[in-house]
């Protein structure tokens, strides 16, 4: 019998997490499921761990495959095996240090089959290690008004339900040379062309924020990383005579892919910022983004690079003063 939905979980180190990440997907209202562990060079025995909550719940049992990689790959060749692995009529993927609701994958899969859906995205929560909680709806029905965010409500896979055969008849893959935003390649590309996107306005997923995460310890490699992104969706626009009807967008997405060359103290380098997609500098004071950002940005492309640097500096001194 075919799955209804392959969950597909790339895991790397995330033995701290993954116990109830797991819980959360065995506990699935859904009985047709097919869940696919992608392990990516761990050494921390999460697979262990995975095991050990699955013993739990027998009848899922037959239902969990594992694949274990040779080597650390990176999380879009995780995304990648798990993917070809798959049999569901839909799938979609889930952080190992995340956790879902109960009915998640039930209303998910039920719009998709009643509305006749590419894609079916919900609403998630993000979770601080500090106990607070942020929620976002989800509203991307309309795709000639959502936005190229980098924000997860566009940009992560794990709030979207993808049918797999318009995957196949697409060809769309996870960029495989990405390892920090290769979620958004996908998931934009994903959006643009499916036929028909369907959304459940619940918050059904919560995405983990902790101090070990990428958000918290990021490089300027990484950074570099997610620039990547942007010549990944121009080339695809190109590709499908696109490139003219979301020129805007296209330069807001570039803007923000190379935000973090400004925002992070550790990967902060004004003079690279200034030479990375210089196209998106025209409009900087329209783009919907935070004040000192866009002031400092301004300020940067207009050769005053010592005042946008003391606003940035200014921005770092009060977030430490917030988070004490």
């Amino acid at each position: 019998m075919i799955p209804k939905v392959s969950v597909i979980i790339p895991v790397y180190n995330s033995s701290k997490y993954i116990s109830k990440c797991c819980r959360s997907l065995f506990g699935q209202s859904l009985d047709s499921l097919q869940f696919i562990f992608v392990d990516d060079g761990s050494k921390d025995g999460s697979l262990d761990c995975v095991k050990n909550i699955l013993s739990n719940y027998p009848k899922r049992i037959n239902q969990v495959s594992f694949i274990i990689l040779d080597r650390n790959s990176g999380v879009g060749t995780a995304r990648q095996a798990g993917l070809k692995d798959a049999k569901g009529e839909y799938i979609i993927y889930c952080d190992s240090d995340d956790w879902v609701e109960a009915l998640l994958y039930e209303k998910l899969y039920f719009r998709a089959k009643a509305t006749n859906a590419d894609v079916v995205t919900c609403g998630y929560f993000v979770d601080a290690s500090d106990g607070t909680r942020i929620c976002q709806t989800s509203s991307l029905v309309n795709i000639d008004s959502f936005s190229f965010s980098i924000s997860p409500q566009t940009g992560a896979l794990w709030t979207k339900l993808i049918r797999r055969r318009f995957l196949e008849e697409t060809g769309l893959k996870v960029p495989l040379n990405i390892n920090w935003g290769e979620d958004l390649c996908l998931s934009l590309e994903v959006l643009l062309l499916s036929r028909n996107t369907q959304s459940i306005n619940e918050i059904l997923y919560h995405h983990v924020l902790n101090e070990a995460s990428l958000t918290y310890s990021v490089s300027t490699s990484q950074c570099l990383d997610l620039v990547q992104c942007g010549s990944v969706i121009e080339d695809f626009l190109s590709e499908h005579g696109l490139t003219d009807y979301y020129h805007y967008q296209l330069n807001w997405l570039k803007f923000q892919l190379k935000q973090y060359l400004l925002i992070f103290p550790q990967t902060r380098d004004i003079r690279l910022w200034k030479t990375i997609y210089p196209e998106c500098h025209h409009d900087i004071l329209h783009y919907k983004t935070m004040m000192y950002l866009k002031v400092s940005s301004w300020l940067v492309v207009h050769h005053f690079p010592a005042i946008a640097l003391w606003i940035l500096r200014m921005r770092d001194v009060l977030s430490s003063l917030k988070h004490r």
